[in-house]
């Protein structure tokens, strides 16, 4: 979820944020363990997006395979919890992924 809310001189109030708890390779990892298990790559270098990308060309019309992508990435989200201030032209952008076009 992403919110604008105001702050005063940048800051937010007692208790109202967080950095995500976690570093970025464990917050992928769920994505890399299951590339790996369905393809032998582990995906290395790659971002959010394009590992999911690359899981679903291994098998994109699979339900079963398309609901483990799911839960790999609901587990991405919960292990990105957090809040951060910042500036909107930093904080209004997403990595999307897929094709554009």
């Amino acid at each position: 979820v992403v919110s604008n809310n105001p702050t005063v001189d940048g800051v937010l109030g007692a208790g109202q944020g967080y950095e995500p708890r976690h570093d970025m390779e464990y917050r992928l990892e769920p994505f890399r363990s299951l590339l790996k298990d369905v393809s032998g790559d582990d995906g290395e270098g790659l971002g959010f997006a394009e590992l999911r990308d690359a899981l679903l060309a291994v098998k994109p019309l699979d339900l079963e395979h398309v609901k483990k992508i799911n839960r790999a990435e609901a587990e991405f989200w919960r292990r990105s919890q957090g809040t951060h201030v910042g500036d909107s032209s930093t904080k209004l952008n997403f990595e999307c992924g897929g094709q554009q076009g």
